[in-house]
């Protein structure tokens, strides 16, 4: 869940089609970039699976989402040292937090629209 507070300080110097534009990019590429996850898994190739988690940890951190990150910081931790024991499950909770950024995002698209 997003921290409104934080999200709208770190977003304080930007104007509204701007803040949309980052929304709308990040929402468009969700599936694709869990797509590539999912195929980084099942092809146990731990070198491009931490350079994707690593990316979706710098995009993640523009939204202010403390549970997304977390997440993806541990994923991305299990990556980089190759541990397969548990990633499945972790991928799937990293899934499932950043599907629900993305609804809060939509939400936040819609206000800014108002």
């Amino acid at each position: 869940m997003i921290d409104r507070n934080e999200f709208n300080a770190n977003f304080q110097y930007f104007d509204k089609e701007a803040v949309a534009e980052i929304i709308d990019l990040f929402i468009r590429e969700h599936p694709g970039r869990f797509e590539t996850l999912q195929r980084n898994l099942e092809e146990k190739d731990f070198d491009r699976l931490f350079q994707n988690a690593h990316s979706l940890k710098g995009t993640l951190s523009n939204f202010m989402d403390p549970v997304s990150l977390e997440l993806v910081r541990e994923f991305e931790r299990r990556a980089k040292e190759r541990s397969e024991e548990g990633i499945s499950e972790l991928f799937s909770k990293v899934r499932t937090s950043t599907t629900e950024l993305v609804q809060d995002l939509e939400l936040i698209r819609k206000e800014l629209n108002t």
